[in-house]
């Protein structure tokens, strides 16, 4: 019965050939590819929903709606302040 473990395969008794270097560099370098190309398409789908998060907060709350018709109501108590601040 096998353990939860597998058995590693041998070691190779002799070195590898010419052949055999280019074809695991080549393959090394389409996997590197490969990696970076998804890191970048990772990196700009971020941007793209970062952009329309930021974008739908300001649309939603700086966005006032203008009413007509109303009439204007004087405040009941004085203004502790004369200006006011918004850190955003």
């Amino acid at each position: 019965m096998m353990s939860g473990r597998e058995a590693a395969p041998p070691l190779p008794l002799s070195s590898p050939s010419k052949e055999e270097k280019r074809k695991d560099t080549e393959r090394r370098r389409r996997t590197q590819s490969s990696l970076r190309r998804r890191e970048r398409w990772i990196v700009a789908l971020g941007i793209a929903l970062h952009a329309v998060y930021m974008l739908s907060i300001f649309d939603i709350y700086f966005k006032s709606p203008i009413v007509h018709g109303m009439d204007p109501v004087p405040p009941r108590i004085r203004a502790p302040a004369k200006r006011l601040v918004l850190l955003i």
